[in-house]
Formats: C-alpha cells, sequence, structure tokens
C-alpha cells in the first residue's frame, strides 16, 4: 500500500526503497506512540 501511495504521488523520483523505509519507521514509531498513551489511559482508568 506503501509503494503504491508513493508512486501515485511520484514521490521519491529516486530512492524510492529508501523513501519506503523511511514511511515504515515513521508507522511503527507512530503506533508504539498510541499503543503507549492507550496503556497509561487504561492505567488511569483503573487505578
Amino acid at each position: 500500500m506503501i509503494r503504491k501511495l508513493l508512486k501515485d504521488h511520484k514521490y521519491p523520483p529516486e530512492g524510492m526503497d529508501d523513501a519506503i523505509q523511511t514511511v515504515m519507521s515513521q508507522c511503527e514509531l507512530w503506533a508504539d506512540n498510541v499503543m503507549s498513551i492507550e496503556g497509561e489511559n487504561n492505567e488511569a482508568i483503573s487505578d
């Protein structure tokens, strides 16, 4: 899906593999951050 989105928006013209890796890393960081925040919210509710 990421490859298709990058291709549809013609980004980047060169270095597509690097761009995909960057996007995947950002998605992983975002997901980790969301899970961390949700975990903190659940702990606050149960206390």
